[in-house]
Parts: C-alpha cells; sequence; structure tokens
C-alpha cells in the first residue's frame, strides 16, 4: 500500500492488507471517507490466474476485510465509480473466473451491496473508462473490450435506475 502526499510516495506497513492482485477495481467514497477496493486477479503459482470477489476498505491507516451478505461475483478488470447523485458506488462489468465478460451493474450504499436490473444497458465488457459527470449527474461509460471485439466506442450513462446509450 502506497500513499502519495502530493510530492512522493510513501509505503506504508498497515497489519492487514488484501493479497496481492491486478486488475482490481477501486474508488474513493468520500460520504464514508474510505476507499473501496472490490475484486481483481489473484497471484497464484507465480501467475494471475483466480478472479476474486472480496472487498476491502482502506480508512487512511489499515485496510478492513468487509463481509456483507451479498458481493457481486468474482471479477476482475471491471470499473467502480461513486455516484454523488445517489450517494453509492457503482460498479460495472469486469471478466468473470471463467474469464468470459459481465454485464452487471451492482451498487454499494455502505452497507450492502444490490444487483440493479436495468432495462437498458451496455453490453458485457471489461478495461474501460467510467467516471461521474457533475453537470449531468450521471455515471458516464466509455469503450473496453468485450468478448469477441476489442475497443467497442460507445458511451452510456447511468441515471440511478437505468442506461441510455448516448449519440456517437
Amino acid at each position: 500500500t502506497w500513499i502519495f502526499n502530493g510530492v512522493d510516495w510513501i509505503q506504508q506497513q498497515p497489519p492487514v492488507s488484501p493479497s496481492p492482485r491486478t486488475a482490481a477495481s477501486m474508488v474513493y467514497d468520500p460520504d464514508r471517507k474510505v476507499i473501496v477496493l472490490f475484486g481483481g486477479l489473484k497471484v497464484t503459482g507465480g501467475k494471475y490466474d483466480e478472479a476474486l470477489n472480496d472487498m476491502w476498505i482502506w480508512d487512511g491507516e489499515t485496510w478492513q476485510q468487509q463481509f456483507p451478505a451479498t458481493l457481486p461475483p468474482a471479477r476482475w478488470g471491471a470499473n467502480m465509480v461513486y455516484d454523488r447523485a445517489h450517494k453509492s458506488i457503482v460498479l460495472f462489468g469486469g471478466s468473470g473466473g471463467g474469464g468470459g465478460c459481465l454485464e452487471g451493474t451492482w451498487l454499494w450504499d455502505g452497507v450492502s451491496w444490490g444487483e440493479q436490473q436495468p432495462l437498458h444497458h451496455p453490453i458485457c465488457r471489461s478495461n474501460f473508462g467510467m467516471a461521474y459527470d457533475e453537470v449531468r449527474g450521471q455515471v458516464i461509460l466509455f469503450g473496453g473490450q468485450t468478448s469477441t471485439v476489442f475497443g467497442p466506442t460507445d458511451t452510456w450513462a447511468w441515471d440511478g435506475q437505468d442506461c441510455t446509450q448516448l449519440a456517437q
């Protein structure tokens, strides 16, 4: 775990940390003042080959594993963003344990995860961009990699209930 103080990177030595991993999803939650980490690929036998569905919180001093009643399925290459308008974290997509891509939309409200069932949504994908648009009050998703297409160029907006594909 490393912290950037605006000038230098400083390695931290927390008593507990998540296992080594790559392609995890991580986002800052300003309401709860913590960083949320979810999933990724675990190192096994020198290779990254096990998708994870564990969840960790960094409070600025230590990591704490979280054990909510429900967790999204194991995934890597997903993205998470804080949705300021709805005071929740949005998790979308990624690749699952078997390598297939996922299209589920999950919300974390600080207590529990809930899978959403939007009428419209992007096709499954991993390694895409996602950010919160303050002007629109929506989460915007762009591009990524699907199981059959590298680099889709579609753009979607999440309004807290449904997704809308934006004009290209």
